[in-house]
């Protein structure tokens, strides 16, 4: 089921990703997951729950969310970066 936030901004829904979880790159429990954000490649790091980097990607505006749906597992935090362009 698709939802949305009022802005019009796609929101996935978690708990269908949750049955993919086997077919993952490895097992690897990502944590965190931080997104730099650019115009037309989105740079993504990810760490274990002790901080460990275990996996990098850099990625296509078009990718990213898709990848993330497939790495990241319910409970995974995802930071994005957030300032004022100038």
């Amino acid at each position: 089921m698709d939802s949305s936030s009022p802005y019009g901004i796609y929101v996935p829904d978690w708990s269908s990703c949750h049955q993919s979880q086997e077919k993952k790159e490895s097992a690897m429990n990502i944590g965190r997951i931080g997104i730099d954000l650019a115009k037309n490649v989105f740079q993504l790091h990810g760490v274990d729950r002790h901080g460990k980097a275990v996996w990098k990607r850099r990625l296509k505006r078009g990718q990213w969310l898709k990848v993330v749906l497939n790495q990241a597992e319910p409970g995974c935090e995802i930071g994005m970066e957030a300032c004022a362009g100038g």
